[in-house]
């Protein structure tokens, strides 16, 4: 028990360093700025405080408690403080998956390689809370880990029954959830579909009382998620977001995986197999097989739905390594490990120079700008923050940065404006069309749009 613990520990450490990237998430500035508002106003705003074009609209912070501790991080520590948050939240989960599967020791070097491939996946952004806390969730409610956590026992009450089986976790875990990210609804999805599956797996008959304390769990952790600022609002906003056409045509986030142009062929590919493998090598798991089946269709419709195909498939590698190695090597069947190990020794050094230009990068703000996806308008901001307030019509992936760098002006378009709907339609919608000059009258309404300046690629 000491050793596994020691070995936690070093896999957390070590999982730190490897993901250990710059920040450069487009939206990062504004969930710093409204995290630095909450916090020296003590108020929760209700509708939007940064841009021109739409002052005062009606929005709901989903991530408000993030967005206060992004500031007190970056506050103190700057953005090195803000990537371990990110990266100490990541490893957090990691652990958690590469503890949960059977044979942890001999998985380390595949978690090793897999972890830097599906990076680019789930990325260094608010998101990793979801990521962590839908990893807890797919853990805990596993219905043969419930059914093992039980064993013979039979607890007397609801309390006993959450204590046995680790259930008692999750209330909190989806008060706090609720209040960080709006990633909670797919976690309470996925907490009841995976306890109806207990169900499923292990017949209730002559067992009432454990049935009404899954359905006491599930009503419980659904109320908890309406402690938050926005009461109802918040679950009504996420829903809408969700089903925002114009976000699943132009939003990178929401396009369909195999049209998405953040993934290449080749991550496709290694995706594929990766799948199938796993597929293969747990179908005798029906629960696993289903999940993954589903999940693979819905990246299908949607590149969000990666994250928790991501959970799964690290969460379920133990069966593909032993599968593997009987196949490949059915004499020696660590052969596989060791030459994993071997091949994680030579991305060491590739992992040692990411972190020196990780750190390199955070210490130059011109550096940050250059190496950033987006190539952020450094030289600009230097100018711009001598001046007085003024308007910016700016590119949209900039609006972020624009924020964090300037906030004395006020921007045109941010990465929170695809859910602002003006007559039904999406803002980025009538951005769109106003960059490619298809509004009719064009001149005019440029001109009518009371900026002083653009920021544009």
């Amino acid at each position: 028990m000491k050793l596994i613990r020691l070995y936690s520990i070093l896999f957390f450490i070590t999982v730190i360093a490897i993901c250990f990237y710059p920040v450069f998430d487009t939206d990062f500035g504004w969930h710093m700025k409204t995290g630095a508002f909450i916090s020296l106003t003590q108020i929760i705003p209700q509708t939007d405080i940064f841009s021109f074009s739409l002052p005062n609209h009606a929005y709901i912070y989903h991530s408000w408690l993030t967005d206060v501790i992004l500031y007190r991080i970056y506050s103190l520590f700057g953005l090195n403080g803000v990537g371990l948050l990110y990266t100490g939240i990541l490893s957090l989960a990691f652990t958690g998956l590469w503890l949960a599967g059977k044979k942890p020791l001999q998985t380390v070097p595949l978690f090793f390689l897999l972890i830097p491939f599906s990076l680019g996946s789930i990325g260094l952004r608010t998101q990793v809370i979801s990521f962590l806390g839908l990893a807890l969730v797919f853990v805990v409610t596993n219905p043969l880990r419930i059914k093992t956590r039980l064993g013979k026992a039979s607890p007397k009450n609801w309390w006993q029954y959450l204590v046995s089986t680790q259930l008692l976790i999750l209330p909190p875990t989806f008060l706090i959830w609720a209040n960080m990210h709006p990633g909670f609804l797919l976690g309470l999805a996925v907490m009841a579909i995976n306890l109806a599956q207990s169900v499923i797996h292990k017949p209730f008959k002559g067992q009432p009382k454990e049935l009404k304390y899954l359905a006491g769990l599930i009503g419980v952790c659904g109320l908890v998620t309406f402690v938050n600022p926005a009461t109802y609002h918040l679950h009504q906003a996420i829903i809408t977001m969700s089903q925002n056409p114009t976000a699943a045509k132009l939003n990178t986030d929401w396009l369909p995986y195999l049209n998405n142009p953040l993934f290449s062929n080749t991550h496709r590919l290694i995706m594929a197999v990766w799948i199938s493998l796993t597929i293969w090598a747990n179908k005798k798991d029906r629960f696993a097989v289903v999940w993954l089946i589903v999940l693979t269709g819905l990246t299908l419709t949607s590149s969000r739905y990666i994250v928790p195909l991501m959970i799964l498939l690290f969460l379920y590698s133990s069966a593909v390594l032993e599968k593997v190695s009987a196949s490949l090597f059915p004499q020696k069947p660590k052969s596989l490990s060791w030459l994993l190990a071997g091949l994680v020794l030579l991305t060491a050094p590739t992992n040692y120079n990411n972190v020196k230009r990780t750190l390199a990068i955070y210490s130059d703000q011109e550096l940050y700008a250059q190496y950033s996806l987006n190539h952020y308008p450094y030289e600009a901001t230097q100018i711009l923050r001598q001046k007085d307030p003024l308007n910016i019509l700016n590119f949209f992936d900039w609006g972020g940065y624009l924020i964090w760098q300037l906030p004395q002006h006020k921007t045109f378009i941010d990465g929170r404006m695809d859910n602002f709907f003006v007559n039904g339609i999406s803002f980025m919608h009538y951005y769109n069309q106003l960059i490619k000059l298809e509004i009719p009258n064009w001149q005019q309404t440029l001109k009518n749009l009371a900026h002083d300046l653009y920021v544009f690629q």
